[in-house]
């Protein structure tokens, strides 16, 4: 602790603080209408003494890469954008929340420049994921001991904290928090989330950091936590989750096989025996067993996933119609969209500002509102990192590569991007 104490500056401990509270985050109300998450209100202070600092100490160092720039676009033209949305509370909203949360990529740019700092972040980021992975499992197995009802309404008590009073209204009014399986309703783990789609997303990324970890350290926490996470993965029930899931152990196994692959190319090259990797075969066939396991083996995780393909089921109807409306909109307002934060005006127009109406793939949604550049933007965000991984692959960039596919594919059918808890995981 003395070490820390004379290395970290106080931007480095806000960085450190954020990343701790993120699945904690709780939300503020200084008026009857007004939810401020508390996220909300650490960025901007970070980032304004990171920029005073660095001004201060004349060392301002600005990320000049595509990304950045990507970035700027996407929050000046939604700025731009408040010119034409018809529903101008709506947009200026969702104006607000990005200018609260963009900040930190230039301040996440600067602080993993340092390698102790990066080992640290990622060090708290999975504490903190299987700390909240222990909250979905608890909340999930308590349904049995306690009943369903008590942990609905022990749920619905906890959310104005953490949500905020308007926010946990329209969140408790349209929530997705059960589950029918076989004719049985379940409660989805969930954690602190407000709802079990975005806590996937948040444990799922978490398990390539679990992973690569384990490899640095060769500490047996970051298995077994891995397998603890993986377990709340399942029990949220979240089919884009699994979908996810099951392509990122798939690209690990091909992984396997190609360096299996390239030390028998080296064996043969060097006409010298070389000692069998048991170790790296047995993990492709454990790895193997699992994937087909999971799609053979009847049971509820798995016919879950598989009602991805009933296209009567009312949720599946409803994200493909959302889908056709959203290229609708994008087609008919192409260069610029119908504004930010408008696309739930065009569906419903006497729609609440909070209620949850959006095109279910996060593209869409900003192609929708911020034209076809908008929605092209984020996702050269969210592809550049796993482009880079066939560029230079190395296995820091392998790991990178499958977060972002785990974000990719969980995008199209979600929108992370306006969640609290996801977006800063994002930009960092």
């Amino acid at each position: 602790m003395t070490y820390l104490k004379k290395s970290l500056p106080f931007t480095k401990w806000g960085v450190f603080f954020l990343i701790i509270l993120i699945p904690f985050n709780f939300a503020l109300n200084p008026s009857s209408k007004i939810d401020l998450a508390i996220v909300r209100i650490i960025i901007p202070i970070v980032f304004l003494v990171w920029f005073l600092e660095s001004l201060w100490k004349k060392n301002l160092i600005l990320d000049t890469r595509l990304r950045a720039w990507l970035l700027l676009f996407i929050f000046g033209f939604s700025i731009c954008s408040l010119l034409w949305a018809t529903n101008y509370p709506k947009a200026y909203r969702k104006v607000l929340f990005l200018g609260s949360i963009l900040p930190i990529y230039w301040v996440f740019f600067v602080f993993f420049k340092n390698r102790f700092n990066l080992k640290l972040f990622l060090k708290l980021f999975f504490v903190t994921v299987f700390i909240s992975a222990l909250l979905g499992l608890n909340q999930f197995l308590s349904q049995f001991i306690f009943g369903i009802d008590f942990i609905i309404k022990t749920q619905s008590k906890i959310t104005p904290f953490f949500l905020g009073k308007n926010f946990s209204e329209i969140v408790l009014l349209y929530n997705s928090w059960l589950v029918n399986i076989n004719g049985k309703t379940l409660f989805r783990a969930i954690g602190l989330f407000p709802d079990p789609h975005l806590f996937s997303l948040f444990l799922n990324i978490s398990l390539p950091v679990g992973w690569f970890l384990f490899f640095k350290e060769k500490k047996y926490f970051y298995l077994i936590g891995s397998f603890v996470i993986l377990i709340a993965s399942l029990l949220t029930f979240s089919r884009a989750g699994y979908l996810s899931l099951i392509i990122t152990f798939l690209i690990i196994w091909l992984n396997f096989l190609k360096t299996n692959n390239i030390c028998s190319k080296q064996q043969k090259s060097n006409q010298t025996k070389l000692p069998q990797n048991n170790f790296v075969a047995i993990k492709n066939i454990l790895l193997l067993i699992l994937i087909v396991g999971f799609l053979i083996i009847p049971n509820p995780i798995n016919q879950r996933f598989y009602s991805i393909l009933n296209f009567k089921d009312g949720s599946i109807k409803e994200r493909l119609d959302l889908w056709k409306t959203g290229f609708k909109i994008t087609k008919n307002n192409f260069w610029t969209g119908v504004g930010i934060g408008n696309l739930s005006e065009i569906i419903e127009p006497l729609s609440n500002q909070r209620t949850p109406i959006y095109a279910h793939n996060l593209f869409l949604d900003f192609s929708s509102e911020l034209g076809f550049f908008g929605g092209l933007a984020v996702l050269i965000i969210i592809i550049s990192p796993i482009l880079t991984y066939f560029i230079k692959p190395t296995q820091k960039n392998f790991f990178l590569m499958l977060i972002f596919t785990i974000i990719l594919i969980q995008s199209l059918f979600e929108t992370p991007f306006y969640s609290i808890q996801l977006l800063p995981l994002i930009l960092a």
